[in-house]
């Protein structure tokens, strides 16, 4: 899987890569209090920076760095930290701790909102390890060292697992934020050119790249989540029209969810809207029959 002469134990060789130790340390942390509990709410979670999609909508952008250390799994972390330990120290003492601090920034950011932009918001570090691969790709011609610690064998091992978990999320045997792999990897990349070639297009890709990360937080019509939440805050301040538009939007894009037609039921039968009450009521009925019927005995049966 990787040379053995590359051992993770150079992360505790002098002179000590602090990000490095601080991104693991905190990792392992944050994943031991999560699992030292019973309680797996968000309110556990959320202690940690990892937040429900709809506060993320409401401006708690830093969640896009903060969920980066935030791990469930035993397999997820020790995947995540095993590969930190071997590159990080090397990304760390080739380029300083305070560049290494600005790219794990910089990729948190980055692979978490790409992740958002287009499905969910993303968990783990994996985002930033691809990108320290990306980065690996691009330096390692430059020296020497750095191919024998990014070489052909890891590289691939990387790409091989990237392919398989497209496969499995696709399949839908495990859930992977694969969006976060690629957007990382691609950022790293760029950031390699940046160091190696000098490239302007690159310091562009990445400032682009990093602008289109936050976008989603504030602006995401392809996500059902986001459309729910915009429709759920026009539902409570009685802007029954915007609601409606953005609860009908989460069913064009495939969000078949028992709360937002028994919303629309709710709505329309308040308003008095029949044809729109009576659409509702029938799918609200083959999607929570019992909901259906709390809502029939408030408004009343269809005509």
């Amino acid at each position: 899987m990787y040379n053995q002469s590359i051992k993770p134990s150079a992360v505790f060789s002098k002179p000590y890569p602090i990000v490095t130790i601080l991104c693991l340390a905190w990792s392992v942390v944050v994943f031991l209090a999560i699992n030292s509990t019973k309680d797996s709410s968000w309110a556990t979670f959320s202690k940690f920076g990892y937040y429900p999609i709809t506060q993320i909508f409401e401006g708690r952008w830093y969640a896009l760095i903060t969920s980066a250390f935030v791990h469930r799994e035993v397999i997820h972390i020790f995947f995540n930290m095993y590969w930190l330990m071997i590159l990080g120290p090397v990304l760390e003492r080739k380029f300083g701790s305070v560049k290494s601090l600005l790219f794990v920034l910089i990729t948190a950011i980055i692979s978490s909102g790409w992740q958002l932009a287009t499905t969910h918001a993303g968990i783990g570090f994996s985002g930033v390890g691809f990108a320290i691969v990306g980065f690996g790709w691009i330096v390692r011609e430059s020296d020497p060292e750095l191919k024998r610690y990014f070489s052909d064998r890891i590289l691939m091992t990387f790409a091989g697992w990237g392919v398989l978990c497209i496969v499995l999320d696709q399949l839908g045997v495990l859930p992977v934020a694969n969006v976060a792999h690629i957007s990382g990897a691609a950022a790293g990349a760029l950031i390699g050119l940046i160091e190696t070639k000098k490239m302007w297009l690159a310091r562009i890709g990445v400032v682009v790249m990093a602008v289109v990360a936050f976008v989603p937080v504030y602006w995401n019509p392809l996500s059902t989540d986001w459309l729910f939440a915009k429709a759920y805050k026009a539902h409570g301040r009685k802007d029954y029209d915007t609601a409606i538009r953005f609860y009908r939007r989460c069913d064009e894009l495939g969000l078949r969810d028992m709360a937002v037609w028994h919303n629309i039921a709710i709505i329309e039968g308040q308003r008095k809207h029949l044809p729109e009450y009576k659409e509702a009521i029938m799918r609200l009925r083959k999607l929570a029959p019992n909901d259906a019927t709390v809502v029939v005995q408030e408004f009343g049966e269809p005509k």
